[in-house]
């Protein structure tokens, strides 16, 4: 028998968090599952429980991953926040019963997940001009998906002046360190972030590695060139002499200057990142067909 812990934020997706649980508990009343919900105030342990499943955004589900790092059972991923990269990484774009349904479902997967400077994250990290762009979009209150993400991009791509930083990082294979004025870096687990931009095409959530793509100082005449070619991914189709691709296990960034940077949608700020992968660290609830 499945016993659920609903966690939410009520203030996710603007209250829509609120609306989708009281929908949830009429599907598992409707099937006579037992639950309970944790608004805000969430438990320490789960005990007498068996699987969670968190309703929110990707603020929502950092929240959760850094709560319950440790955690053993399986989290289900019911989207309903602002902005639900991490929802989609996982789940794909489903209705809304089809969420309440794999919820249940016995197709848990082991995924892999990060540590940036001790914060835990499920898709990625971006230093630089994607920090920036977050920033921008909290300070706004805009982050309500591919379109503000967009326009925020295209503003700052007038302005954003690079930072010096020196780059250190692990292959499978070798140790490899560099020094570039950063216009941006990835740190990847998914493929997507920002509403659907395909940062990491490659990005593969099992195979205990994270995509590092980091782009050196580029003029706007090639920022602009450029944006629709990383928004589809085609970035890494051909070598471009301004990107640096990897596959990598740890790495660190730091600069004289303070960078903003992103964890999962969720701003920091820091003149050091020191970042390292966990494979097959979580279990997620995914569709069978993504299994």
């Amino acid at each position: 028998m499945i016993y659920v812990a609903i966690l939410l934020n009520a203030s996710a997706g603007g209250g829509k968090s609120i609306a989708c649980c009281k929908q949830y508990e009429q599907y598992l009343r409707k099937y006579k599952i037992p639950y309970e919900v944790f608004v805000n105030d969430w438990p320490l342990t789960f005990d007498k429980f068996n699987r969670i499943a968190v309703l929110g955004g990707d603020g929502t589900i950092n929240r959760a991953v850094n709560t319950y790092h440790s955690n053993p059972l399986p989290m289900a991923i019911i989207p309903c926040g602002t902005g639900n990269d991490v929802a989609n990484l996982f789940l794909g774009k489903l209705t809304q019963d089809e969420y309440f349904k794999i919820s249940l479902s016995d197709n848990v997967v082991y995924v892999d997940a990060a540590t940036c400077n001790h914060k835990w994250f499920i898709n990625g990290v971006g230093i630089g001009f994607d920090g920036w762009v977050v920033k921008r979009l909290l300070a706004k209150k805009l982050f309500s998906g591919k379109m503000a993400y967009y326009t925020t991009v295209i503003g700052l791509l007038f302005f954003y002046r690079e930072h010096e930083v020196h780059i250190t990082y692990q292959t499978t294979h070798a140790e490899k360190s560099f020094s570039m004025p950063l216009f941006m870096l990835s740190a990847a687990n998914g493929k997507t972030y920002g509403g659907g931009f395909n940062v990491a095409p490659f990005a593969d959530y099992t195979d205990g590695l994270l995509e590092c793509i980091s782009i050196n100082k580029i003029g706007l005449f090639k920022r602009f060139k450029y944006l629709p070619v990383i928004e589809y991914g085609r970035h890494l189709n051909s070598p471009l002499p301004f990107i640096q691709y990897d596959r990598i296990t740890r790495l660190n960034v730091s600069s004289s200057n303070i960078l903003t940077a992103h964890l999962d949608g969720e701003l920091m700020e820091d003149n050091n990142f020191e970042i390292q992968i966990y494979p097959k660290h979580f279990p997620v609830v995914i569709p069978a067909s993504l299994q």
